[in-house]
């Protein structure tokens, strides 16, 4: 019935995890993704199935045809042929479901390259101009706040009061939070929800730093922000302080030339400069070297 090949890079499931994670489609499935087409073992007309269409950016201007986890499970589910990456999301080992499919595509990702080819296809992600909407907030320098679920609208006033303590600067907050409250009681801030735009922002030559929460959120940065970006995160659901001990080893082992699983998530495309604080209290604290430096 359909001649099309399909590619499952996320999927739609009850709760947030490894299916659906943004961190682990951005380091993980697209990263095989990608190998794959620099191999020329998939071709532009396969369609790209990712959890929702904002994710749309990540393929379009890559992909001919992308559609969200919904379309392809009312429309194609069982009826065409189809290479389900997110078993590589809930384990670098859990994907012998897929290696058959791996065998009669020649390929291996164990021989993934991390080749300049590669890493202008992470690059080549689908930006808007920003010009359009907020040509008063980029024509000057600006930061970005990315306000992931568990934070609370208390821990973000003390944030923001931190940093207006020492500069009124314009603050972006992507959040689909709804912080009203920030923004009636704060001066220069700018929310907004939309990915296109986040990206966008970060990709800005105005865009000083970005503060996040350690999350897929953030970690998008490392492939869509702009060169030398300087990206601040703090800990809360995760809690991994002994990444910060170890930060520098993390970031050579993750871009090593024939590794994708090791130190997944500190995969970088381009040069970015990323400092790790316990949590957002020490963040706060060192507020001063991270807006002044």
């Amino acid at each position: 019935m359909f001649d099309k090949k399909f590619i499952i890079v996320s999927r739609l499931r009850d709760e947030h995890d490894s299916f659906n994670a943004l961190g682990h489609e951005i380091h993980i499935t697209r990263y095989i993704l990608l190998d794959l087409l620099q191999k020329n073992k998939i071709t532009n007309d396969y369609v790209i199935v990712t959890v929702n269409l904002e994710r749309k950016i990540l393929y379009e201007n890559l992909f001919n045809n992308i559609i969200d986890w919904n379309e392809y499970k009312n429309k194609y589910e069982g009826k065409v042929e189809f290479l389900d990456l997110t078993y590589y999301s809930e384990s670098g080992t859990a994907a012998y479901k897929i290696y058959d499919k791996f065998e009669q595509m020649n390929y291996s990702h164990w021989n993934f390259e991390r080749s300049e080819a590669f890493l202008n296809l992470c690059n080549n992600i689908k930006y808007i101009d920003l010009n359009q909407k907020y040509s008063n907030i980029i024509n000057n320098k600006f930061i970005v706040i990315h306000v992931r679920f568990n934070m609370n609208i208390d821990m973000l006033k003390r944030l923001i009061n931190s940093i207006r303590n020492i500069t009124d600067i314009k603050i972006i907050i992507f959040t689909v939070k709804n912080i009203n409250n920030i923004l009636n009681n704060f001066n220069n801030i700018v929310k907004i929800e939309n990915l296109n735009e986040y990206v966008s922002f970060l990709k800005n030559d105005n865009c000083e730093l970005l503060i996040s929460e350690w999350s897929g959120g953030g970690q998008l940065s490392h492939y869509a922000g702009r060169e030398n970006l300087k990206i601040y995160y703090y800990f809360l659901s995760h809690q991994s302080p002994y990444y910060i001990n170890i930060l520098d080893d993390l970031l050579s082992t993750s871009n090593e030339y024939n590794n994708i699983f090791k130190s997944w998530d500190f995969k970088t495309s381009k040069k970015i400069n990323i400092k790790l604080y316990l949590n957002l209290d020490e963040t706060i604290k060192n507020i001063n070297n991270i807006i002044l430096n």
